[in-house]
């Protein structure tokens, strides 16, 4: 019988082949087993029922534990795709988006991009995480193929997922793998790992619904975001909750129209931020702070028009690599002109009406200048994400030996 050599930590040992992930770690250390999710093998993240392949060299393994880092995206990800499950299930027909895991967000955990046949609402929330505990009480394990492109095509096909095999076009070659959940309609295109079965997600909980494009693009299908969250363990799911209960009440938007800030309204536009009296005074005072901090450290005070030549944002490099994010357009005597998203050319439009010597440097600009981007909808989130709004955008123009000291600064 052929030996597979494996190593975790410092312990190695030889074990009999064929033998999977979970295999190995139960050779060394039972206890382990029970606490991992998946595993790095020689640096690679893998599932547990991956089966090892060895060329005579030790196999180096390091178990994925739940309350890791690692292992929480393993979970979160895992659950990103239970949601799709039981989204597939209540509702036959739903076209699948992409559902990553969230490891940077404060608010979220994961999110599945999904187009029902009927519009989802806030009250569909519920029904959808109650048929998730359920898929997840059944240890339905998660299972991977790895199969050809055209036969990965093929399968999006028969299951009438177009976005699918979009993202298969675009992002195999010749080979890819899929996930499947056992015994439900699911079915994806994944690198993974993912937990071994739906009974090692327990602490979860859905928490928003949003309007979506396929790709982030208002030219694509228009989709909803199913937001969620998950842990390890219960009691740091109740923990992050009663958290998040707190920042709700805390939340900027809500203190704004109760202490009569600032408003946002949909007969102006959502994005374009109307400050009241109250909050013009706070504004106010953080912007005379502001200046008082800028004139102690040298800076001069400049102010450049909010709309500029278009011609100026293709020199700038914005037309080329920023355009999704810029206003139309617009016309004025035959010639076009655009809203500024930044404030840069228009600096250096001042830098650039005079001549300029060494001994003029360092020249310092600050303005509290207003940009204007063009976000999406679905990206816009109170005074945190807007589509007009003020900004210290000063700039610098130093020479090499001014640079280190101007940084430190």
């Amino acid at each position: 019988m052929s030996q597979i050599s494996v190593k975790i930590g410092e312990h190695e040992r030889s074990i009999p082949a064929p033998a999977t992930v979970a295999d190995a770690i139960k050779a060394i250390d039972r206890d382990t087993l029970k606490k991992a999710i998946a595993a790095k093998v020689n640096g690679v993240e893998m599932d547990l029922n991956r089966e090892l392949s060895g060329n005579g060299a030790p196999i180096s393994i390091e178990p994925i534990m739940a309350d890791s880092r690692d292992g929480l995206e393993v979970i979160r990800h895992s659950a990103a795709h239970l949601l799709a499950a039981a989204v597939l299930d209540l509702f036959p027909g739903t076209k699948l988006g992409v559902g990553p895991a969230l490891m940077d967000d404060p608010r979220y955990g994961f999110f599945y991009d999904v187009i029902t046949p009927e519009t989802l609402s806030e009250d569909d929330l519920p029904k959808i995480e109650k048929r998730m505990r359920e898929l997840a009480k059944r240890n339905l394990p998660y299972r991977r193929e790895d199969i050809e492109k055209a036969e990965i095509i093929d399968l999006f096909k028969e299951r009438d997922e177009p976005l699918k095999c979009e993202l298969v076009n675009e992002k195999v070659e010749d080979k890819a793998s899929v996930y499947y959940i056992d015994n439900s309609p699911f079915v994806d295109f994944c690198l993974g790992p993912h937990v071994p079965h739906t009974g090692k997600l327990q602490a979860f909980k859905l928490l928003a619904l949003s309007g979506a494009y396929w790709k982030g693009d208002a030219d694509n299908p228009q989709m909803q975001r199913i937001y969620g969250i998950a842990f390890a363990k219960q009691d740091e799911l109740d923990a992050w909750l009663k958290q998040r209960e707190e920042a709700e009440r805390r939340d900027h938007r809500r203190l704004g129209r109760e202490l009569d800030l600032f408003s946002i309204s949909d007969e102006y536009r959502q994005g374009l931020v109307l400050w009241h009296p109250k909050g013009g005074i706070i504004r106010g005072e953080m912007e005379k702070l502001l200046r008082e901090e800028l004139e102690r450290r040298g800076y001069s005070f400049v102010y450049t028009p909010h709309i500029a030549k278009r011609e100026l944002w293709r020199i700038s490099g914005h037309e080329d690599n920023y355009a999704d994010s810029m206003y139309a357009p617009t016309s004025i005597e035959d010639e076009e002109y655009r809203l500024k998203p930044m404030n840069c050319p228009l600096h250096i439009g001042i830098y650039k009406s005079n001549p300029r010597s060494y001994r003029d440097l360092p020249q310092k600009y600050s303005e509290a200048g207003t940009v204007y981007r063009a976000e999406l909808s679905g990206a816009l989130h109170g005074l945190m994400r807007v589509r007009g709004f003020t900004v210290d955008d000063a700039h610098l123009f130093v020479s090499p030996d001014q640079t280190q000291g101007e940084i430190s600064d």
